[in-house]
């Protein structure tokens, strides 16, 4: 996985998670679906980025990430953008 996530804001109920390559993001798409963060509803994948909608009136779309994002990454939540 890579070294490092950007997480963009992408509206009230969606974060943009920007990775390296296709490669990585289809493989952090295939981590998410084997173990889908409670209240995300929708994942979309593109060439370098994976858009993750999530229910924004029951939480904040970094919480619903973050214990995926510790699994994967080596850096701690504080070095996350």
């Amino acid at each position: 996985m890579p070294e490092r996530l950007r997480y963009l804001p992408a509206g009230s109920d969606a974060l943009l998670v920007e990775l390296e390559d296709l490669e990585t993001t289809l493989t952090l798409l295939d981590a998410l679906q084997a173990e889908r963060p409670e209240r995300v509803v929708e994942l979309i994948p593109a060439a370098r980025t994976l858009l993750v909608r999530f229910d924004a009136r029951v939480i904040n779309g970094l919480l619903c990430l973050t214990p995926l994002h510790a699994s994967i990454c080596p850096q701690k939540p504080s070095d996350m953008e």
